[in-house]
């Protein structure tokens, strides 16, 4: 259960896949920066910030998965789906996290230049579709807050 716990907060701080986050290995975490493997195989960087280092924990061997208990992505969905609606939350699926990632970097100010790389998006149309920002963020923003 408590590895549930952490991968999902790492999912949420990083603004993972969930294959990049089912496939990801020991040799993959630096001091201070993860080195995530997307799409056909592209790498990005991502710096780890305190908090993602605590979750990852002590390193394993270099070679083995720092979530040992799954292999499919398709496990991260069916247990996120059963937690959220035990919540109380039948709508919330672990892909909105990613957007939630990208609204949540938008709103502190980070332009497309900075959300692209820690996505992993190639344009800016899919770094925009990503950005949801809300309307009480616009209003704060138009009267200088």
């Amino acid at each position: 259960r408590e590895d549930w716990r952490r991968a999902f907060r790492i999912y949420f701080l990083t603004g993972m896949r969930r294959r990049e986050l089912v496939r990801m290995k020991w040799n993959q975490v630096g001091e201070d920066t993860l080195v995530i493997i997307g799409k056909g195989g592209r790498v990005r960087y991502f710096p780890l910030s305190e908090e993602i280092r605590a979750l990852l924990g002590d390193p394993g061997k270099p070679e083995g998965y720092v979530f040992p208990l799954w292999r499919d992505a398709n496990t991260i969905t069916r247990r996120f789906r059963k937690a959220a609606v035990d919540a109380g939350f039948p709508d919330v699926s672990p892909h909105k996290l990613r957007h939630s990632f990208a609204t949540r970097l938008a709103m502190a100010g980070l332009g497309e230049d900075v959300r692209m790389p820690l996505m992993g998006h190639s344009t800016k149309a899919m770094a925009a579709h990503y950005t949801h920002v809300t309307q009480e963020h616009l209003r704060s923003a138009l009267e200088g807050k």
